[in-house]
């Protein structure tokens, strides 16, 4: 009897995290650590590199994620325009925003999808912040 083969597509990630940068070079580097060091790796970081002329660019560059997927525009079309274009972008079941000026904590998106999972009439999920100089 031959055997039959089932063809998946690519494997969608949970979590798709939506980051502007545009002139950001001083806190890019550590903004994306604080992603890539996530206790939750279901995730793709999708960065639209919005015109910068700071080594923004290079800093994205420098980073061998193969969860990181950027998309460039050679002038700044503005934040929101940017994350509407990483929406089309997006694969994630979960939408997650984070500026290129941000960190998030070890566990965010983990303890944000562990909540989004266990309320699925939850369609929005705000969180506390801490501001830092």
């Amino acid at each position: 009897m031959p055997s039959t083969e089932i063809k998946q597509g690519p494997v969608k990630p949970t979590v798709s995290v939506l980051m502007s940068v545009y002139n950001a070079g001083e806190f890019l580097k550590p903004a994306i650590d604080s992603l890539i060091t996530q206790t939750f790796t279901d995730f793709e970081l999708i960065i639209i590199e919005n015109g910068s002329c700071d080594g923004s660019k290079k800093v994205i560059q420098s980073y061998d994620a193969r969860r990181i997927k950027m998309f460039e525009f050679k002038e700044n079309i503005g934040r929101t325009p940017a994350l509407n274009e990483a929406i089309n972008k997006a694969s994630g079941t979960y939408i997650a925003i984070q500026d290129a000026d941000d960190l998030s904590m070890s566990q965010r998106l983990e303890l944000q999808v562990n909540y989004m999972n266990a309320i699925p009439d939850n369609v929005l999920l705000g969180t506390y912040c801490c501001f830092i100089n």
